[in-house]
């Protein structure tokens, strides 16, 4: 990420409250953050949550755990997980994302640490899913019928 977006960023910011008279909310926190988290500026982001006037919520601080895993500061990704195991102690992922970090630092024994906790505390990965739902009042729907219809006149022939 340029350097250029961080400063640019940065002084959007900053200058909310002290030009525009506009207290910054959890959102532009989350925001600035984020972009820091995204530069490498992983102590800068941190010290921005921890001196923001209200707490901050588990989004703010994934985004920074987010910027942890980019850059490979497991010191910091460390710190983290502990603040966000406190104000949300059955979120699973964090512990996901730091096992991950250790295995791609080489930490074995790290992993295999953060997967016990997983097993132990019950805290087992959601498995995904999704699905696709077929809208056949959509005006483009008819292309479905036109080509079934081609489609099986082929054949026959």
């Amino acid at each position: 990420m340029p350097g250029w977006w961080i400063s640019g960023g940065r002084e959007v910011f900053y200058s909310m409250e002290r030009v525009y008279s506009v207290e910054p909310n959890l959102r532009h926190y989350g925001c600035m953050v984020d972009l820091l988290g995204r530069g490498g500026r992983i102590l800068e982001a941190e010290g921005l949550i921890r001196g923001m006037r209200w707490e901050a919520d588990v989004a703010i601080w994934g985004a920074l755990l987010s910027g942890c895993r980019s850059w490979g500061d497991i010191e910091a990704a460390e710190r983290v997980v502990r603040v966000i195991q406190g104000l949300d102690p059955t979120n699973h992922g964090v512990h996901v994302v730091l096992s991950n970090m250790y295995a791609e630092a080489g930490r074995w024994e790290d992993v295999v640490s953060q997967r016990k906790a997983i097993k132990e505390g019950s805290l087992n990965k959601t498995a995904g899913w999704s699905a696709v739902a077929g809208d056949r009042n959509h005006k483009t729907a008819n292309v479905f019928s036109i080509y079934t219809t081609r489609s099986s006149r082929t054949r026959m022939r």
